[in-house]
């Protein structure tokens, strides 16, 4: 599965969603022209005499309507991490209205970590898991993501909280050099 990974220097954000072909609107013509065409189906056969088709036309029409909303309401899943003025605060979004799962961290204790989680008997790679860390808490980054992906998320990740701590090191030390 690709994703989005995106870095905004002036907001200081990360942003990691899965990726996406349609944004909201596409999704809502896309269903509505998917359901659209199978109503016109169920009608022809309808005009053909196949009324006994009705019942499954229907059923189909809400499985189809069923996988729409599902898939829709999943395209709206979105991580976010970033650092504020004394802390990094990593968010989980499912749906848009709040976040799901909220950590806040001393930026200066933050540091990520990757895990190798065992698969179990079968004979598949195991999947590195991207951990924020810090003073015993941990927020697992990019669950959207693929191994790769997750790697260099984590390199992404820790190049830029080592920019930040050493800059906010380098303001202290100024700081205390003009006291």
């Amino acid at each position: 599965m690709q994703a989005a990974v995106t870095h905004c220097a002036v907001t200081q954000q990360f942003l990691v969603r899965p990726a996406q072909g349609l944004a909201g609107v596409g999704w809502q013509v896309f269903g509505s022209l998917v359901i659209g065409w199978m109503v016109l189906l169920a009608f022809v056969a309808l005009c053909l005499g196949a009324w006994p088709m009705l019942p499954f036309c229907g059923l189909e029409i809400l499985v189809v309507a069923w996988a729409w909303r599902f898939f829709w309401k999943s395209s709206r899943y979105r991580e976010t991490l970033t650092v504020e003025n004394e802390t990094v605060v990593a968010q989980r979004w499912r749906k848009n209205k709040a976040p799901s799962e909220s950590l806040r961290l001393p930026k200066a204790w933050a540091h990520v970590r990757v895990e190798w989680s065992s698969r179990g008997r079968d004979s598949r790679p195991a999947e590195p898991k991207v951990l924020l860390q810090a003073m015993g808490k941990r927020f697992e980054m990019g669950c959207c993501l693929g191994g790769e992906q997750r790697l260099a998320l984590a390199r992404q990740v820790e190049h830029w909280l080592a920019l930040v701590q050493s800059e906010a090191a380098q303001i202290e030390y100024s700081n205390t050099r003009d006291n």
